[in-house]
């Protein structure tokens, strides 16, 4: 689907209350499920918690009734209990484990790395059914799974790469923008930038959004070693 981006406000990122305006448009404009990046797991759990605490998401649903609320957290409550009934005991007892359920009732997702493969398959599960309104991500979540929403927010158009602060290559961002519009269910799909704009030069932003891709350079060396442990796995047949 066709990608329609946006600007928002909130200097370096999002801020509690500019994150709070971001969804309640979002909500309003009938432009949810959405999926907000976020370029670390701290600000990620920190903006989902503030989204529920806030208010800002409706436990229900525009025009749902209060049956379809009950069965929809029913639902939730059920893959959760489920999931959670494998893990052992001092896993359950882990604060994520505790912190998740909470904010999967109010149709808020988290999915980064800090977290149990088993609670990522239940977010991914339960976003997949439509349980998730919204859900907050790092990167990765662009990476690894093909899960697409109407919108996609950036929280912050300036990611830490372990020497410096600086903007997406145009690869990241079209990774995580594409995944807003969704085959055969949105005309167009979203995308809403949360930065400031005497932070950040348009002409820079630009080149974000419009430049293009890195060339793929493959890092597959073949060598004598490799060779040999295939066929040690997977010899071929004998000779008749």
């Amino acid at each position: 689907a066709p990608k329609r981006a946006t600007g928002g406000a909130g200097k370096g990122g999002a801020h509690k209350t500019d994150m709070a305006r971001v969804v309640a448009a979002l909500r309003e404009g009938d432009l949810l499920p959405a999926i907000v990046f976020s370029f670390s797991r701290k600000q990620c759990e920190s903006l989902a918690a503030q989204t529920v605490s806030g208010g800002a998401l409706r436990a229900r649903d525009a025009g749902e009734e209060e049956e379809e609320q009950t069965a929809r957290t029913a639902a939730v409550d059920a893959v959760f209990a489920s999931a959670v009934a494998q893990l052992s005991e001092e896993d359950q007892a882990l604060p994520q484990v505790a912190r998740m359920l909470p904010l999967l009732r109010r149709g808020v997702g988290l999915h980064h790395s800090g977290l149990l493969p088993l609670l990522k398959e239940v977010v991914e599960l339960l976003f997949q059914e439509g349980h998730i309104r919204l859900l907050f991500a790092t990167e990765t979540f662009a990476m690894g799974v093909n899960m697409p929403a109407r919108t996609v927010v950036f929280s912050t158009m300036r990611k830490w790469d372990g020497e410096a602060h600086r903007m997406p290559s145009p690869s990241e961002y079209t990774q995580m923008a594409g995944r807003a519009g969704r085959r055969g269910l949105d005309p167009e799909g979203h995308v809403v930038m949360m930065c400031d704009p005497g932070d950040i030069e348009p002409l820079a932003l630009e080149r974000v959004v419009r430049g293009s891709s890195e060339p793929l350079t493959s890092s597959f060396k073949l060598r004598y070693n490799t060779v040999l442990k295939l066929l040690a796995v997977d010899p071929p047949p004998a000779a008749p």
